[in-house]
């Protein structure tokens, strides 16, 4: 039980749905703002049930809040995606149909071994370790980041021409370089195979969708 390490989770869960309620109350009407309060919820969702799980006092305990964390965990790729969607105002329903699906069977996969088990311990307290098949969820999640920023890249060319509408060229930047400073989360998935390295990924989250919200706002 490590719950010293708990408490930049709790202070990331509660700092990011703040961002997402100040997003969504500022214009409660605009849908680009309610999917980025949803997108903020799934991220403070993971922290929350991680922050719990460095404070287990059992390897039981800690898978549970690990598949709990998991819950939000599944949509941060979609939700992101969704956002990016409607920040380009791509149409593009199937597709978001699709990503939503995979995330709710990323959901059922994420309640057995074979995705999440037992965990490690490390200096920092619990965390799970990666079943046979944890290594699709890494593959999806950064595949539709990655998508979501050839996306961004396409429409920010397509408006140094002058050859859309939409968001302004100040708010792409934003944008862009908040998806910069989420791939340094990519270490989070270290510890899931046996590399004892800090996971940092909550100072990304927090300052990726803070870059986002001053785009947006």
């Amino acid at each position: 039980m490590h719950p010293v390490y708990s408490i930049p989770m709790f202070l990331t869960s509660l700092s990011v749905i703040g961002l997402g309620l100040f997003v969504l109350f500022k214009k409660p009407n605009v849908y680009l703002n309610r999917l980025f309060c949803v997108l903020s919820a799934s991220v403070a969702w993971w922290a929350y049930g991680y922050g719990m799980m460095y404070r287990s006092s059992s390897p039981d305990q800690a898978l549970f809040w690990a598949r709990f964390g998991y819950l939000g965990v599944v949509f941060i790729p979609t939700t992101f995606y969704h956002f990016i969607s409607e920040f380009l105002q791509m149409r593009r329903r199937q597709m978001l149909i699709a990503l939503y699906l995979l995330s709710s069977l990323f959901i059922v996969l994420s309640r057995f071994d074979f995705f999440l088990t037992h965990p490690y311990t490390y200096f920092w307290g619990y965390y799970p370790k990666a079943g046979p098949a944890y290594w699709s969820f890494i593959v999806f999640f950064y595949v539709v980041f990655l998508g979501s920023v050839i996306e961004l890249f396409k429409a920010y060319s397509r408006l140094k021409s002058n050859v859309i509408s939409g968001p302004s060229l100040l708010q792409m930047k934003y944008v862009l370089w908040a998806y910069f400073v989420a791939t340094l989360s990519l270490s989070d998935y270290l510890p899931n195979y046996g590399y004892g390295i800090y996971p940092f990924a909550y100072l990304a989250a927090t300052g990726w969708l803070a870059i986002m919200a001053y785009a947006i706002l």
